[in-house]
């Protein structure tokens, strides 16, 4: 990367490396958990949509927990061990959904899989630097955005033109990730940028920030129950309720995840200057706004319209939410901080997909998209009146 690039974001050292580790890792996600899995679960396999949700459920099951122990195995091994470790057992996981042809197995092969996501998030999120969090935030959260929209954009063009098992080229990305995992630098507790705690100290640690993150748990939960609940039933809700094909989805994708790419790193630097408490309420009305408007979007246009404002809303609300949570995270315990956090995220996007196959299955997936919304409105709500401390002092 250019001198004047690293100076606009300014990147920390070994940051630039992990983040790049970090947009494989999501490629794959995106194209195996959210695009090929629900269409090949249920046309090839003949699952219904609450298997597809109970096994992404599953895979985030596994996700959630493996937060916290990477978390603590992060304070105290060297980084290539956890990542290179947890990815090849990912890659089992990902062989076994080759190999399978029933629900069990695929739930199995699904929730192997999530063991390899958490470290390299981990691992990118204790590397921001306290003077410029939104921006890096940002950074980061974009080659998530192109790694997980490629992903599923791509995997949804194969779907569409009938190319055969395009897990194969995502069990090879994998693969290949796997081994960069191995060779990735760093020791124990993030390269000395902080003290390995003792399990007394860690515990410690532990009690004061859930005292203190008390008023965020809401905000943690609801918005990632609410994705949780698109996860399993987007590619039917666009296919079999709006009648389009995968290729317009993947058109949808791309302007949605073009314009969150283009928006993270300048609304990151915005929130670092004005404030965080206004992009995330104006963040969440956006998104909260689009997904009801969604089911009533029969139009080409309109649909991509709609697509749009979503991405402008997850590239206001995701660098301000993430140094919003930095905030609470102790910085000499920050493996076990992050993993903490995640964690609790994690436990919405847990719920999540089997609520929304769920309510899709016994009333309809435009009913699923607008509770979605909703939820994200209550929230925007929740952040105006919320006891919250936005800024640091």
């Amino acid at each position: 990367m250019s001198r004047d690039v690293r100076s606009l974001v300014r990147l920390p050292h070994g940051f630039l490396e992990v983040v790049l580790l970090l947009f494989f890792v999501e490629f794959v996600r995106g194209a195996f958990i959210y695009a090929y899995l629900p269409v090949y679960g249920g046309e090839v396999l003949g699952l219904d949509v609450g298997v597809i949700g109970l096994a992404i459920t599953a895979h985030s099951l596994v996700d959630l927990f493996g937060k916290s122990l990477a978390g603590f195995l992060l304070d105290h091994l060297p980084i290539r061990v956890v990542i290179g470790g947890s990815m090849t057992l990912a890659l089992v996981g990902l062989i076994g959904a080759m190999l399978v042809h029933g629900p069990v197995g695929l739930i199995a092969s699904v929730a192997l899989f999530g063991v390899g996501i958490s470290p390299v998030w981990l691992v990118g999120m204790s590397r921001v630097e306290e003077g410029a969090r939104s921006t890096q935030m940002g950074f980061l959260y974009a080659f998530w955005l192109v790694g997980t929209g490629l992903g599923m954009i791509l995997t949804n063009l194969a779907l569409d033109h009938k190319l055969e098992r395009p897990i194969f080229g995502i069990f090879l990305l994998w693969a290949a990730a796997t081994v960069w995992g191995w060779m990735l630098r760093g020791a124990p507790g993030g390269e000395g940028h902080y003290r390995t705690p003792s399990v007394r100290a860690q515990l410690a640690a532990l009690r004061q920030q859930v005292v203190a993150m008390r008023p965020l748990v809401p905000g943690m939960l609801l918005p990632t129950l609410a994705a949780g609940m698109l996860l399993p039933i987007l590619p039917n809700f666009v296919s079999r309720e709006l009648g389009f094909s995968y290729t317009t989805y993947s058109f949808m994708l791309i302007v949605g995840g073009a314009l969150a790419w283009l928006g993270l790193v300048p609304m990151g630097r915005l929130a670092d200057r004005h404030g965080k408490k206004g992009f995330l309420i104006g963040g969440f009305l956006a998104l909260g706004l689009a997904l009801l408007a969604a089911p009533s979007s029969r139009s080409v246009g309109m649909a991509v319209a709609l697509a749009a404002i979503l991405g402008l809303g997850y590239a206001t609300i995701l660098p301000a939410w993430n140094a919003l949570l930095a905030q609470y995270v102790p910085r000499e315990y920050k493996g076990i901080g992050w993993g903490l956090f995640s964690s609790i995220e994690g436990i919405g996007v847990l719920i999540g997909p089997s609520v929304g196959g769920f309510l899709a299955l016994h009333t309809s997936t435009s009913f699923t998209v607008r509770l979605a919304g909703l939820a994200l409105l209550v929230i925007a709500f929740y952040y105006a009146v919320a006891p919250i401390r936005f800024e640091e002092r």
